[in-house]
């Protein structure tokens, strides 16, 4: 009898589950989800499988659930990644957005949200995820000059 299958079983989930958890510390998430708990379920406008990258270039392609309202934004992963991800909000006032723009606005790429109470911590999304976000509640939070990325 083989014995690899079942030594996999059990071991690959707790292994799964050790890895977002680390994966969720180091990029920031876990501090953030600390400092901006979510408290309920989300109800306003959401949009799913969203990329993200984060502090040490901890990369979220398409995981990411994001959705705004006039009070500002939520965060949430999708359930897969879950641990070590709790679900956060943070509200417009405590969000500063920043265009990185290589050259000229024309050409900006991506854009980095920095929160004030982590403000250690970026998150850099893509033109149409800030397009998105921005059609809600874009005009709520606060911008600053253009940086060079």
């Amino acid at each position: 009898m083989d014995v690899l299958p079942w030594i996999i079983v059990p071991v690959f989930p707790v292994f799964w589950c050790g890895v977002v958890i680390l994966v969720g510390r180091v990029s920031g998430w876990a501090e953030l989800a600390e400092k901006y708990g979510a408290g309920m379920e989300y109800p306003g406008a959401r949009w799913r499988f969203q990329s993200a990258q984060m502090r040490w270039t901890s990369n979220y392609s398409g995981v990411i659930t994001l959705g705004a309202d006039m009070a500002g934004l939520h965060f949430s992963v999708m359930p897969l990644f879950r641990a070590g991800h709790a679900p956060f909000f943070i509200p417009w006032n405590e969000i500063t957005v920043t265009a990185l723009n290589p050259l000229m606005p024309i050409l900006t790429y991506a854009y980095e949200l920095r929160f004030d109470r982590a403000p250690q911590i970026p998150f850099r999304i893509f033109r149409g995820t800030y397009e998105k976000i921005q059609s809600v509640g874009g005009p709520l939070w606060r911008k600053k000059k253009d940086a060079i990325a």
